[in-house]
């Protein structure tokens, strides 16, 4: 029986970084949330990213992450030691962390820069969001 004080912490079976890919050229890791039974656009992603003078598959570590998946950064974090983290669609909790971040605005935490932004199934069709992603990327890349 847990008493008051106790805590509970889900343990994932698999840490779905483990099958990130790319080659982590500039050290930007790329998180994506899928929504249920949605691909990753990849397409859309590598626009985004090639707007910035970034490749995809050179320069970041990706991973796609269902809904479902726990994925706890720290451990990442402190090993891999990103310059920059963009996440699209997942919030600070899913990733294991107890705090809260505006979207769209760089952050800097554990010593890296992290974006907060929409899923890229929300971000691809709204003309305001992707205006907003571009304002934050410029800020974070290309000031």
């Amino acid at each position: 029986m847990l008493g008051n004080t106790s805590a509970v912490y889900r343990i994932p079976e698999r840490d779905p970084l483990h099958s990130a890919r790319g080659g982590f050229l500039k050290r930007i890791l790329v998180i994506a949330m899928l929504e249920r039974g949605e691909t990753v656009n990849t397409a859309f992603l590598e626009k985004i990213l090639a707007a910035t003078g970034m490749d995809l598959h050179k320069d970041t570590l990706f991973a796609a992450i269902q809904p479902d998946e726990y994925t706890g950064l720290s451990a990442f974090l402190k090993d891999k030691q990103p310059q920059a983290v963009l996440v699209f669609g997942a919030t600070p909790a899913q990733l294991g962390f107890q705090a809260e971040f505006p979207r769209y605005e760089p952050v800097k935490f554990y010593e890296a820069k992290f974006l907060w932004a929409d899923s890229l199934a929300a971000l691809e069709p709204d003309k305001a969001l992707k205006g907003r992603l571009w304002a934050a990327l410029q800020a974070m890349f290309l000031s």
